[in-house]
């Protein structure tokens, strides 16, 4: 699958690199997988009314319970400066309604991984992926109006999901 590269000295701002873009990234529901997260907010002062906010954006998807991914609601990206970014953290925007997304969140989670099968359910059910990589993030779309968009961030250029599952 065609895909983005984006390169920049910050990989860890989600906020800041995907800023051109957040507006269409709200309407989505987002698997999110990160094995230190999804948000680090136990250091907040705050840290039960950001709990308590953070949860009410929670679906809970029983194929998803006691792992590493989540399916949130769309608006969960309010929380990105506090998204834990670490190797291979992964995002995959979801447009239709809670139980599509949650039927299509246990497919993603029984296949997930740098897989060609993982791609392909991507590129023909998901709207997008966020995938972070050692220092940048990897884009794929079938979306091309969301892909040009995203092709204008400073520091992307094309890459292809094969070599992202040959790491």
């Amino acid at each position: 699958m065609k895909g983005l590269r984006i390169d920049t000295p910050h990989p860890r701002d989600f906020p800041r690199i995907f800023g051109p873009v957040m507006n269409e990234f709200e309407c989505y529901y987002w698997f999110i997988e990160a094995t230190a997260g999804p948000f680090h907010i136990t250091d907040k002062p705050n840290f039960r009314e950001l709990d308590a906010e953070t949860d009410r954006y929670y679906v809970s998807v029983p194929r998803l319970e006691g792992t590493s991914a989540g399916l949130w609601r769309p608006g969960i990206l309010r929380f990105a400066s506090l998204l834990v970014v670490d190797d291979f953290t992964t995002l995959v925007g979801i447009l239709g309604s809670e139980s599509d997304a949650a039927a299509l969140a246990t497919e993603i989670f029984n296949i997930y991984g740098r897989t060609p099968q993982f791609f392909e359910l991507v590129q023909t059910r998901a709207e997008c992926v966020l995938i972070h990589v050692a220092g940048w993030w990897e884009v794929y779309s079938a979306n091309s109006h969301l892909m040009s968009r995203l092709a204008q961030i400073e520091g992307a250029s094309a890459t292809d999901s094969d070599l992202l599952c040959r790491l």
